[in-house]
């Protein structure tokens, strides 16, 4: 490939390689990219690592995972430190968590890379401890932790070098070069597309999960309190899931009976992060006679009520009405009627649905009024797709507890990269006109996580599935929320889009002859053009991609290269 003479080598994403004897230290210390998910107890083999090297812009985060194993004996209060001290790149940029796990109890019916069967019951990593900085190891465990590099937007590009220092009780500790490279350029905090993602904690209940795989809703549990921690801390939650793209304040299916959270929706809006939400969930209306003036009475009060307060508040541009969660076409004349009403109603709001009309309003579709169409990502059909933006419409995409393996998915079983790449590449490629998602916050455990690293927390969020809707765990001493590596991966994939938006910039400019450039020009935009296409190495197909994290860093670094 042309782009790969563009990758820097000695400081690409991730290095590792042996350098020191396990047998002195006791342990043996490996590293692995972020994208990676390492089961503790798989009989995984670290090779020791010889160094750390990031690589990210201003503004960014990147991280990378640190794993221990013990050589001959269990460890004690092992931790993870870094030092920068005099490089110029402050140490507390970096923080350092515990990796926990969780454990699943059945084989579920979906299959998963690399095996492309179903999983196993196992530990899995999953939810990042920002509270646990250290923890025990026996013997036959890789322990992981997260080591997490924020960029500041002043940073001035270069390489700074420190050390990173793994330590436990009565063991020699290790040290081992560690590396950040600043990019000349800066991404921004705010969604490089269009999102529409649900960050609320649905009604508690307790889910049974008889053999055949049905999802048997038992009694509800009793609401415990860390599940209404966010009552008093909904700042903090808020600005929690702002520094993953994400925007609390309007859950999707918010009824008429819950308001929005006006005052953190213009709290995102101030600081340039608010992305989609919805004003009301909406449904068809009935065909009989009055049928629509009754539906016009009853739901049109609200959604124009909350138009209203949106467009004074100056957030109508992100305003939308969504409805008629994946309907089938034998009420497709329903839907067209309701849209027809808001649109005559409510001049301006946009009205967007999953409902599966796979001709996205055109070659005689009756929703034709619909504004943005939202396929499942296996229904994404680029055809369909130039037909509808050509007639006017927005298609955007969603995944959900399907489509499974061969196309992405954010399952706990599924490899972190599937994540980044469906975020990063794969909408760089196929370019939807946004992203939906239907919660992140499905929490069904009794009770939060304390401590870890084997963790009590309950992965199944519905039927057999591990982690859908279930971007965050909860816990620590303050029930906030959790990353997992799958929201990470979910933020590293936008932040890969925005290196792509700023070469799409970029390229503009010299077409035009805004800017100069010191090497050949046509090079330059033959290069930009392969990379920004995204190679087929990268992504072929929405079932085709590689989840390899060489590859993609090659192809985010080379871009950063063209940018630089």
């Amino acid at each position: 490939m042309v782009y790969r003479i563009l990758r820097v080598v000695i400081l690409s994403s991730i290095a590792a390689t042996s350098i020191f004897a396990a047998e002195k230290t006791g342990f043996k210390v490996g590293v692995v990219s972020s994208m990676e998910s390492v089961r503790p107890r798989s009989g995984y083999v670290v090779n020791p690592a010889s160094s750390v090297n990031i690589r990210l812009s201003r503004d960014e985060y990147e991280s990378v995972q640190v794993l221990v194993e013990p050589v001959s004996n269990a460890l004690k209060d092992v931790r993870v430190t870094i030092d920068m001290e005099h490089s110029g790149f402050a140490s507390s940029n970096i923080t350092v968590a515990l990796v926990g796990y969780v454990l699943t109890k059945d084989v579920p019916k979906y299959k998963v890379r690399p095996s492309k069967k179903p999983p196993e019951p196992a530990w899995w990593p999953d939810p990042i401890l920002d509270f646990q900085k250290s923890t025990d190891i026996a013997l036959g465990d890789v322990q992981s932790f997260w080591v997490r590099v924020k960029c500041p937007k002043n940073q001035k590009a270069g390489v700074y070098e420190g050390s990173l220092k793994v330590s436990a009780d009565g063991a020699e500790e290790v040290r081992i070069p560690f590396s950040v490279r600043v990019n000349n350029f800066a991404v921004n905090r705010a969604p490089p597309l269009p999102l529409l993602v649900s960050c609320y904690n649905p009604n508690v209940r307790k889910n049974s999960f008889p053999k055949n795989g049905r999802n048997n809703i038992a009694k509800r549990i009793a609401a415990s309190e860390y599940h209404h921690a966010w009552e008093t801390r909904k700042e903090r939650y808020c600005d929690f899931l702002s520094d993953y793209y994400l925007s609390w304040g309007a859950p999707l299916y918010l009824n008429a009976k819950s308001e929005p959270d006006w005052e953190m929706l213009v709290r995102l809006k101030k600081r340039g992060r608010l992305s989609y939400f919805n004003l009301c969930y909406w449904w068809y209306m009935g065909l009989g006679e009055g049928a629509e003036e009754k539906w016009v009475n009853e739901k049109l009060p609200v959604f124009r009520a909350r138009y209203e307060k949106a467009k004074s508040l100056g957030l109508s541009e992100h305003a939308v009405l969504y409805g008629c969660d994946e309907l089938n076409p034998n009420v497709f004349t329903n839907i067209a009627r309701t849209v027809k009403a808001i649109h005559k109603h409510l001049p301006g709001v946009k009205v967007i649905t999953t409902a599966r009309d796979y001709k996205f309003g055109v070659g005689g579709s009756p929703l034709s009024d619909v504004d943005m169409f939202c396929p499942i990502i296996s229904k994404f059909k680029k055809s369909q797709v130039r037909l509808a933006r050509e007639a006017g419409r927005k298609v955007w995409w969603y995944i959900c507890c399907d489509p499974c393996y061969p196309w992405p998915n954010t399952l706990i079983e599924c490899p972190p990269a599937e994540t980044r790449s469906l975020m990063g590449a794969m909408t760089q490629k196929y370019k939807p006109d946004g992203f939906l998602y239907y919660a992140t916050m499905t929490w069904n455990s009794e009770e939060p996580i304390t401590k870890g690293p084997f963790t009590k927390w309950e992965p199944k969020s519905f039927s057999f599935y591990h982690g859908d809707g279930q971007w965050t765990s909860c816990g620590g001493p303050d029930n906030m929320p959790l990353a997992t590596l799958r929201l990470e991966n979910f933020r590293d994939g936008l932040e890969d889009l925005w290196y792509c938006k700023l070469l799409e910039d970029k390229v503009r400019e010299v077409e035009k002859g805004e800017v100069q450039l010191k090497v050949n020009k046509d090079e330059w935009l033959e290069k930009s053009r392969e990379l920004l296409a995204v190679p087929k190495d990268v992504v072929n197909t929405t079932t085709s991609f590689s989840v390899n994290p060489k590859v993609i860093y090659e192809w985010r670094d080379a871009i950063a290269d063209l940018i630089e």
